[in-house]
């Protein structure tokens, strides 16, 4: 179906389907855009110069109906050379030109420029879609240029997005909570929702560390953190349980409550066909596991098994390398 406007005096309905269309327009609608139609008449800057396309739509002027199904670009008028001015596009209805024009009214170059009136005569009846800034001696336009002035024939659609609470609903009349209600409620530590010990996984009083006469918890701090104790076979805060213990020298050791040490050094310098022993910082009881790391797997334990204070490492290789050891074992 193409473009037509109704009731003009060269135009008439031609079926069932145009009266279908038009009809249900007519009761008590106001003047505007309908809104989900093609293009709902919006005006954007095209690619380049001062061009702007007037999207299709359907709108409704004083009774009179008006469909455009594509888009229709608009040439704007030369930029003043000195300053700016602002041009007002509309969807004129005109009864002796017997239809609908989506046109261009061109404003006067001002410092201050305001949007020319549109056109409101018992011939020619403007719908305004927007205003176009035209800055002076401008080459182009983008979209901070274009104010759009649609209204709709709809007044529910704007009621409807309208955020700043038309009706002056208050916050008691829906018992909504007030910012200073959640701050409150935020700041309440006696457990207002009533949760239980089973809804978190925590454990009750009768089962703290404090129930426990097996462990002095004289001098805990709140917050502290956690350590396993090996005595009692329970985590407790590390001032029970005991912090573990870093020893330096050539490398690091460190040693835990449970007897447990660690030991690890980089680099040991080897020298190619030769070995090199290196001390720990902190001796163990009994020989500990050793991992040794180098070039190609080309270093190599040369002490079998490593010893409790030392362990030797022997380079295969035919250069010099640097290897990297650890050592796991107890220290008590």
């Amino acid at each position: 179906m193409s473009d037509w406007d109704y009731p003009f005096q060269n135009s008439y309905i031609l079926n069932e389907a145009q009266w279908e269309e038009w009809e249900p327009n007519m009761h008590g609608v106001p003047d505007g855009v309908k809104r989900g139609v093609y293009g709902e008449f919006e005006v954007t800057p095209a690619s380049s110069g001062l061009v702007v396309n007037v999207a299709g739509g359907v709108a409704v002027v004083r009774g009179f109906y008006c469909r455009r199904e594509s888009a229709k670009p608009l040439t704007l008028q030369p930029p003043d050379t000195q300053n700016p001015r602002i041009d007002l596009v509309v969807l004129r209805r005109s009864i002796s030109g017997g239809g609908f024009t989506r046109m261009v009214i061109t404003g006067d170059p001002a410092a201050n420029p305001t949007a020319p009136n549109p056109a409101q005569d018992n011939d020619n009846l403007d719908l305004p879609l927007a205003e176009v800034y035209v800055a002076a001696n401008a080459q182009s336009l983008d979209a901070g240029d274009i104010t759009d002035r649609r209204v709709w024939t709809s007044g529910l659609d704007e009621h409807l997005e309208d955020a700043s609470n038309p009706h002056q609903v208050t916050t008691a009349q829906i018992g909504a909570a007030t910012a200073a209600d959640l701050q409150a409620h935020e700041g309440d530590t006696n457990n207002p929702h009533q949760v239980t010990y089973d809804q978190v996984g925590a454990a009750p009083a009768s089962h703290t560390l404090g129930s426990h006469s097996d462990v002095d918890v004289s001098g805990i701090a709140n917050g502290e953190t956690l350590g396993y104790d090996a005595a009692t076979e329970m985590f407790v805060p590390l001032s029970v349980a005991g912090k573990p213990t870093y020893i330096s020298g050539t490398g690091t050791c460190v040693r835990f409550p449970s007897g447990l040490q660690i030991c690890w050094v980089y680099p040991i310098y080897v020298v190619n066909g030769t070995s090199a022993t290196w001390t720990y910082p902190a001796a163990f009881s009994s020989s500990p596991t050793v991992v040794v790391s180098g070039y190609r797997s080309l270093m190599n334990l040369y002490s079998n098994p490593p010893g409790t204070t030392a362990v030797a490492v022997y380079n295969t290789s035919s250069t010099a390398r640097n290897a990297g050891i650890i050592a796991i074992g107890k220290w008590t």
